[in-house]
């Protein structure tokens, strides 16, 4: 309740959207929260750091692998500390300018979709070479 009077409606639940409109915003706000228990590779994840969206994301493998130590976790299902983050992003600026910075530094560590694909594609040759060609 105290989280819902502090931040009002500066929290968005949109439901189901177009992938558009999930770009659209998550260009223009101040975190994505991503709650999951389990992922594979979860895009949203990597689009919101080529955004630049802070991620708020559950301490799950598939999160960690992509954002080492340079993301914001909580355990999951900790809805309390969530919440504690959530209001820290909103209210300590020291934190906040850490987290984007941190964000900003992971974006330029991370490959690119055509590195990614030339490493796949890569792997499948070297695993498959007559497949490939």
């Amino acid at each position: 309740e105290s989280l819902r009077l502090r931040l009002g409606s500066r929290v968005v639940f949109t439901g189901g959207q177009e992938h558009d409109a999930v770009l659209d915003l998550m260009a223009t706000a101040a975190a994505l929260v991503l709650p999951s228990e389990s992922e594979g590779c979860p895009n949203v994840l990597l689009e919101a750091i080529g955004l630049g969206c802070v991620p708020l994301i559950s301490d799950i493998r598939a999160h960690r692998d992509i954002g080492g130590e340079r993301l914001r976790y909580f355990p999951v299902g900790d809805t309390y500390e969530l919440s504690r983050q959530i209001v820290r992003l909103e209210s300590d600026a020291t934190w906040r300018r850490a987290a984007v910075r941190d964000l900003a530094r992971l974006k330029g560590e991370l490959p690119g979709w055509d590195e990614v694909t030339d490493r796949l594609e890569a792997a499948y040759r070297r695993v498959a070479p007559r497949l490939v060609d």
